[in-house]
């Protein structure tokens, strides 16, 4: 800076300078002031607050609840509870982003629980993977009857674990190894294990059962059932028979010196398993004495058909009904006829019999027979007949109105007959047939007229063997 010359501009300019450093040092020492002014709060936009969020859960089936939890752990609160639609699916929405807990139930499957996270704006899908807890027996509905209990492991099930429709009942189980009883009359019954896995039904299958009457009685007894035999009794004295479905039967036995017993049953005598016992107290038979006639008294001491006549020492036997000597029962005895052929056909009689429709039956068939001078062997059993056997006849049979001696021994299961003739005399009638055959032991006597035969009979005379 160039010297000043002048003084009085010399003392200005000091002056100045003085008056400006003071008011600096002035300045330094005050704090200076700011003006801030206030912000136009109407001119500034708020940020959108967070978009809800969405939770889908498929739980592979309809009804099951679904509820949903938030807050801290061990504190959280429901937020939401729905139940699965016929889709399977459950769903929430508006839901705040943050972390939850959801959970999944139904009476037939183990709870599903999981944690989840649902963010702003966004929606979650979940599939809940549900565990069965059961599995099912199945069965059709036209054999389980509505009021046949069901037990597993013991216990019956409850009404509600049993499920009908037209076709199959279907029946809740829990999983595992479960014994299963079913006792249903009419059908075998189901007691067994079965393994009960998920999504694999066990079908059951009611089989009707065989019923069966067990029959207790001597041995070597015959059972007929509704008149059909059914079966003889082994040494153990049981037998077991199988009986067709019906509502009732008519059961016999005979047995070797035993009356015969009749019973009947009806279905309801079977227990749940059908069958039925029985063990008769058989009567034992106490055989008949010595019998003769001469049919001086006509019929008096016979059951005989209608087609039959007798009186003064004759009796005429007509028609193939027979005839038997009024209750009288034989087991070893001696036989004697005396009889006359009348049209040369024929004569018959019954030995052993035990009904109308059970008996040895011989036939004596004359020159003009069905076949000529035989004499043949037959056993009629519920009235079927089974020829035995048959014999040639060597004496002459066509001599008219010859009378014919007939001896017969019967000896436990031999019977023998002999023959003589009133137009051949001989010292002791000739044998004409042995029959070996244990079939029938004992029974009663009687005549009978087959194929077209007549014949008259003058005495009858049987004597029992001890």
């Amino acid at each position: 800076m160039p010297p000043v010359k002048n003084p009085f501009l010399l003392r200005l300019v000091l002056s100045g300078i003085q008056v400006f450093v003071g008011a600096s040092i002035t300045s330094a020492q005050k704090p200076i002031e700011t003006y801030h002014p206030k912000p136009n709060t109407n001119s500034i936009r708020k940020p959108p607050p967070p978009a809800p969020g969405e939770l889908i859960v498929a739980t592979s089936l309809a009804g099951a609840t679904v509820e949903l939890f938030n807050g801290p752990k061990g504190r959280e609160r429901l937020r939401g509870s729905a139940v699965s639609d016929e889709r399977q699916q459950a769903v929430f929405t508006g839901l705040p982003a943050g972390r939850y807990r959801l959970s999944v139930k139904h009476d037939d499957y183990e709870p599903f629980v999981t944690d989840c996270v649902i963010r702003a704006g966004r929606g979650l899908p979940v599939v809940a993977k549900l565990v069965p807890r059961f599995g099912f027996l199945t069965i059709s509905s036209d054999q389980l009857h509505p009021e046949t209990p069901v037990l597993i492991d013991g216990k019956p099930l409850a009404a509600e674990a049993v499920r009908r429709n037209e076709k199959t009942v279907s029946i809740k189980v829990p999983l595992g190894r479960r014994r299963v009883v079913i006792v249903q009359k009419g059908f075998r019954s189901i007691d067994r294990e079965f393994e009960i896995v998920a999504d694999a039904p066990v079908p059951l299958v009611l089989t009707e059962a065989q019923r069966m009457l067990d029959v207790t009685a001597p041995a070597g007894a015959r059972v007929y059932v509704n008149g059909v035999a059914s079966g003889t009794l082994p040494a153990a004295g049981r037998l077991g028979i199988p009986l067709p479905r019906a509502e009732s039967y008519t059961l016999s036995i005979e047995a070797e010196g035993f009356e015969n017993f009749t019973k009947s049953f009806i279905s309801s005598d079977f227990d749940a398993d059908d069958r039925a016992a029985l063990a008769p107290d058989l009567k034992r038979i106490v055989f008949s004495k010595a019998f003769s006639d001469s049919f001086a008294e006509g019929l008096a001491y016979w059951n005989a058909p209608t087609e039959w006549r007798a009186g003064q020492g004759r009796l005429a036997v007509r028609g193939a009904q027979p005839g038997f000597i009024r209750d009288r029962q034989y087991r070893n005895f001696n036989l004697e006829l005396d009889l006359t052929l009348v049209n040369g056909k024929g004569a018959a009689w019954l030995l052993r019999a035990r009904n109308e429709k059970t008996f040895y039956l011989f036939q004596l068939s004359g020159p003009n027979g069905a076949t000529p001078n035989t004499f043949r062997c037959f056993k009629i059993e519920n009235g079927v007949s089974t020829l035995l056997k048959s014999d040639r006849i060597v004496q002459k049979l066509d001599v008219p109105k010859d009378q014919l001696h007939i001896v017969i021994e019967a000896r436990e299961g031999r019977v023998t007959h002999s023959l003589s003739l009133l137009s051949a005399p001989a010292v002791q009638p000739i044998p004409v047939s042995v029959l070996e055959d244990a079939s029938l032991g004992y029974g009663g006597i009687g005549l009978t007229a087959v194929d077209g035969e007549e014949f008259d009979v003058f005495q009858v005379v049987v004597l029992p063997v001890d």
